[in-house]
């Protein structure tokens, strides 16, 4: 285990997937949420993954927008 940013589950809305980098490496946590809809959007989803290894973090927890909790 290791201690992950998840910037929209302490309130903090609106920043981008650089911003959540920066954030990260100021207060020395050792990984972040992928903000999944914004990588999605970038026309190299994939090219995210080097800019977070370059700054010494690793991809945390994230949410599917499937509902698997539930019947069909």
């Amino acid at each position: 285990m290791f201690a992950n940013l998840a910037t929209s589950v302490i309130g903090i809305h609106g920043v981008t997937f650089q911003q959540t980098i920066d954030l990260a490496e100021q207060r020395g946590f050792l990984g972040i949420d992928p903000p999944l809809e914004e990588l999605a959007a970038l026309p190299d989803p994939a090219a995210a993954a080097p800019t977070l290894r370059q700054a010494g973090l690793r991809w945390g927890g994230f949410s599917l927008p499937v509902e698997f909790r539930k019947d069909d």
